[in-house]
This record gives structure tokens, sequence and C-alpha cells, in this order.
């Protein structure tokens, strides 16, 4: 774990009021050109082809907002996959918000209504609501086992109900992939509101006691 100083977090304004930016990180000599060893322009392909470059999703969110945007579950591999969605909610604090608390919901778009119809063991892990929308029971279990063939992507839209006096909250959607007993991160999307410890101001440094 390696902390970065971003003084200055973007705002989604600034880019036609698309608040989803992609946080692409190298390990590389300073005299390393940008992009050193990318070739064309497909992002996934080349970030899988390198070991030596990490990226991560971040979305910023105005506070208030409780349609937080869209999560795409994606193969990019060339063969057929089982994948799992889990996630998290932090508080202000970037403390873990249980089950039980979270009011967090997806709606599943396009093709993927038609995905979570077929996949009857899905459904038992969410709440069916109004509109297309769907109650997440166990954020850890999330979507526990998704079928997905080589190249397909299928989009959910995200929703969170905050508490009243929320001051800020993120809500991370983490995608596995899932070969028998073993689960491989491949994916994934945080998306951040209002002020939350660690992500748009500093990390305070608690006494254990």
């Amino acid at each position: 774990y390696v902390p970065l100083n971003w003084p200055n977090t973007p705002n989604p304004a600034d880019y036609g009021n698309d608040g989803h930016f992609c946080l692409l990180v190298f390990i590389a000599k300073t005299t390393s050109p940008e992009f050193d060893g990318f070739q064309g322009p497909d992002l996934n392909q080349n970030v899988l082809d390198l070991s030596d470059v990490a990226w991560h999703n971040i979305h910023i969110v105005a506070p208030g907002q409780v349609k937080l945007g869209n999560i795409v579950v994606t193969n990019h591999s060339v063969r057929n996959i089982t994948t799992q969605i889990a996630f998290q909610v932090l508080d202000e604090q970037a403390r873990p918000i249980d089950s039980t608390r979270a009011k967090l919901r997806i709606t599943p778009r396009g093709a993927a209504v038609e995905k979570l119809r077929q996949h009857e063991g899905i459904l038992r892990h969410l709440e069916h609501l109004a509109q297309g929308a769907f109650h997440i029971l166990d954020l850890a279990k999330g979507l526990p086992s998704l079928a997905l063939s080589s190249r397909e992507a299928l989009t959910f839209e995200l929703t969170y109900i905050p508490e009243p006096d929320a001051q800020g909250y993120a809500v991370r959607a983490t995608q596995f992939s899932l070969e028998g007993a073993s689960r491989k991160i491949v994916g994934g999307q945080t998306f951040v509101v209002g002020s939350v410890e660690g992500f748009t101001t500093p990390r305070e440094r608690r006494l254990c006691g």
C-alpha cells in the first residue's frame, strides 16, 4: 500500500458532468515516456498485457444525489467465465456500513435484464423492488455467480439511499472471476459522494487503546 497525494479532486463539471475517472499507475523509471509499452487504443488489453500498470476506477458524485451511475460487468477474455460482483459501503470516516443498514440498489439495463432472469440463484440474494430495481440483501455476496460469455458486457445502474445525517459515503463494486474455489479480482469501480476520509480528505490517524 503506497499513499499518493491527490490535492485537487477533479470537478465533474469540468468534464461535461461526467464524474467517471480511470486512474492508472505505472511502475517505471522517471525517464520513461508516458504510456510506455502501450500498443493501440484498447486500454483494457494494454493493462491486461502489462504487469507494471495498475488501474482503478473512481466516480465522483455530487452530494445529495442517490443515483450514483452505472457499473459495467465485462468479460474481456476470449473464454467464458463465471463472475461475482461484491459491494462495500463506507461512511464519511471510511468505516464499513453493514448490509442491514445499507440501502444499496441495482437496476439492470438492456441485456442485463434477461441475464438476471436466467440466474435464479442470484435472484434469491436480491429483493425485487418497483421499476425493475433490486435491493442487495448481502453486500459481500452481491451478485454471487454470473455467467459471462467472451467479450460480453452488462450494465447495471447503481443507487444508494444514505442515512439522513450522512455527510458523505463511498460505494465500492468489485468484480471477481471465479474458478473452482479461487477468486481473482478482474475489475471494479468506486463511487464517492460528499466528504469521505481517505478519498476527498486525508485519513485521520486514530489511537487505539
